[in-house]
This record gives structure tokens, sequence and C-alpha cells, in this order.
């Protein structure tokens, strides 16, 4: 659907003006201020709404817009006078009026309405807010995205962080090889045993030295009665008795069988047994701390190894996650390789202020084509600053069915519709 006819009366800088397309591209020429920008601004206010100023010296304004297409036409009026602002939208097809007319104009051509060359001269941070303010639930499905990238990201930096930590100990406390356990126990059984053995020893040769000092000392006394034996041969006799009987004790002690039939009464060197003890107990000591190490180091690579499949797990989702935010702005935008990077727009990677100037009017007009989706009208002012191939750009649009109104600053009077002081001049009739 495109402009059939548009009128205007005392609009801005208009005094009253009257169009009537007769193809795709309406050039508007003439003179700096003579009024050329003011019917862009007079087609704006109509469909779009925003200011409806009224010419200096006059007390009403009023635009007239006639969109249409083979089957349907509209007229959209606005009048603006000292007792108010009017908006009219009529099916002049069906001959009926709409009694919401703000809302089925906005449903037609959206509330705002795009410049392509004023779009992509703004700032990044406006070229934002322009596209969010024509789809706000686009902003809303973008910033969930951007959160759950953002999310994603951080969880793989922590990972990362993580990783270097466990790496680190894995490095710093290789696996290493445990020493053989020691069987404390039976060492310590068996100098409990040795013990024992040289305890028995012990008590049975203290009986031996008493036995044996007890004869000493029995021999001693006989040795000194010899000298008086005949005159103590009584005591001598009883002596020879005790010393009989004290004989007799002694081989009865001795006799007896040792603490370990068969072999000498010697004392255990119990030393190497104490050796062996101190050494098995160092040796388990550090069998223990090696496998306590190597313990943590098997716990780290596991833990390693799971935030390595966690990290690639949060890398296939950041994929996914961004292949869907990629999905978001294609389904939303006409022009493929347009995507949002948080305040930044760009096209096919690049920033819109790196593009070349072709670049830019194909994205402009993508954007005025999201616009207006269905009234098909693109307006371009300061359309003087392209050279011819970018023109030829801008005029491609026309290609696909959209009507394009463009300010030119032209004073010859042989290129479009002229308009001089807000009058439309009719060059036709000077030159007769």
């Amino acid at each position: 659907m495109k402009i059939i006819r548009f009128t205007a009366e005392n609009f801005k800088g208009l005094k009253a003006v009257e169009i009537n397309p007769t193809g795709d591209v309406v050039t508007l020429t003439g003179r700096n201020g003579a009024g050329k920008s003011s019917v862009l601004d007079a087609i704006t206010a109509a469909l779009c709404g925003g200011p409806m100023p009224v010419r200096a010296g006059e007390t009403r304004s009023e635009v007239v817009v006639t969109l249409g297409d083979d089957n349907t036409q509209y007229q959209v009026r606005r009048v603006c006078t000292e007792k108010g602002d009017r908006l009219e939208v009529k099916n002049t097809t069906e001959n009926t009026r709409y009694g919401s007319p703000r809302e089925m104009l906005n449903k037609m051509v959206g509330n705002i309405a795009i410049d392509p060359l004023g779009f992509v001269k703004s700032k990044p941070a406006e070229q934002i807010d322009t596209l969010f303010n024509m789809m706000p639930e686009l902003r809303v499905r973008l910033e969930e995205a951007d959160r759950e990238i953002a999310k994603i990201k951080q969880l793989r930096s922590d990972n990362l962080a993580q990783q270097r930590i466990y790496d680190s100990q894995i490095k710093t406390s290789p696996i290493v090889v445990v020493p053989e356990m020691v069987d404390v126990a039976a060492l310590e059984e068996r100098l409990k045993a040795d013990e024992i053995r040289n305890n028995e020893i012990y008590e049975h040769n203290r009986e031996i030295s008493k036995a044996a000092a007890e004869l000493t000392r029995r021999q001693d006394a006989i040795d000194r009665c010899e000298d008086d034996i005949a005159r103590i041969n009584r005591q001598m006799a009883a002596l020879a008795e005790e010393k009989a009987a004290a004989m007799e004790k002694l081989d009865g002690i001795i006799s007896v069988s040792p603490p370990v039939v068969g072999e000498e009464l010697q004392y255990v060197d119990s030393t190497e047994t104490r050796r062996l003890i101190t050494e098995a107990h160092e040796n388990n000591r550090k069998a223990s701390e090696i496998a306590a190490k190597n313990k943590a180091t098997d716990d780290a690579i596991a833990r390693l190894d799971g935030l390595k499949t966690g990290y690639a797990a949060a890398g296939v989702a950041l994929k996914d996650t961004e292949t869907a935010k990629a999905g978001i702005l294609s389904g939303a935008l006409p022009l493929p390789g347009l995507s949002v990077e948080g305040r930044t727009i760009s096209y096919n990677g690049v920033p819109l202020a790196d593009l070349s100037t072709g670049e830019k009017i194909r994205v402009g007009v993508a954007m005025a084509q999201v616009q207006n989706p269905k009234a098909k009208i693109i307006l371009v002012d300061d359309a003087s600053l392209l050279d011819s191939a970018n023109m030829a750009i801008l005029h491609e649009a026309c290609d696909d069915g959209y009507q394009v109104w463009e300010v030119v600053n032209d004073e010859s009077g042989n290129v479009g519709i002229t308009i001089e002081d807000g009058t439309i001049i009719d060059r036709s009739v000077e030159n007769e």
C-alpha cells in the first residue's frame, strides 16, 4: 500500500501543496528552507503522529494522505486548530470510518517513521532505541538471550579458574608409587616373644647365680674348718651334710630344662627387630602420606575432567544460545546478517558506523521496511548526499514494492517536484 495522493495546508513551512505520485520514486527539490522536508514531516505527522505545527501567521493546519493498492483505499486526515488536534481515518473503498484511527494506523505503519539515512547516521544507542521502539518484544527476547549468554560465559570463566587450580594441583602432586605396607603388628609380636624368652633366661640365670653364690659360701666355710677339723669334727660332719644338701639342690636346679629346649641359654639381640619396627613405622607413615596425596590428585583429576566436561557442555549451550539469539534477529529483521551486540547494531559482524555508504543504505532501508510492513513507504531526507551508485541502491527498495519519497537540493527545476516558499512550482507554465 502506497501514497496515491498527498495534500497539506499551512503545515510547518507549507502553504498549500498537492502531490499525486505517478511512480515509485517521489523526488522533492528546491532551495534550502523551501519546504521540501516539511512534506516528509507532514506525512509522518499524519501517519505516525507527533507534532502538528501550524504555519506562522495561520490558525489551522491540515494534512491529508490517501493510501491505496489495487483493492482498497484509505484516507488519513489530520487537522490542527486552536480548539484541538483531530485525526480521521476512512476506508474510502467501503465508505467506513474507524473509531480508533491511531490504533489502526499503528498496525499499518507503526508508531514511528524511519528515515534510512537518518537511522544509519544516528548514534549506536539511538539506533538501538529506534529498533526496540519498533519492536519492543524484540528487546525482551534479546535481553533474555544476553542474560543467558552472560550467565553461561561467567560459568565458563569460573570453570576455567577451577580447572587452573586442579591442573596446578595435579602438576605439583603427581601420582607416586606407594611403598608396600609392612606388618608392624607381626614384628611387635616377634619382639614381645623375644622379650619373654630373654626374661625367662634372665630369671633362670639369676637362680643359678644365687645357688652358685650359696655354694661358694659353703665351700669357704669348709675351707676354714679344714684347719680345725680335728676339733670340730661334729661341726664338719654337719657342714658336710649341709654341703651335700647344697650340692643336691644345685644339681636339681642345673638339671632343670632351659626355657627353649635344645638351645643355648643366650639372650636374644632385639636390636634388629627394633630397627625393623622403626623403619616399618616410617615406611607406613610415608606410604599413608603418598596414598593420601595420590587420592587428592585422583580427586583433582576427576574434578578437572568433570570441569572440562562441564566447560564443553557450557560451550555447546553458549553456541546454542547465540544461535537462538541470531535466530531471533533473523526472524525479526528482513536483512540477513543484522545482529545486536550489547548497545550496537552490526551488519555481518561490522558496526553500522564502520560500514560503507552502500551497506548503510541497505541496512537503513531494511529498518524502514520493518517499520512499514503494510504501508510500503520510505521517507528519505538529505538524499542529495548520495552519489548515483548509492542512490541506485536506495531505489532498489522500489523493486520490493516500496515507494520512496526523497528530498534533493536542486534549484534547476528540472528534477522531480519543485517546492518554493511552501508551494509547488509548475515549471511547465513558466516555460510556455
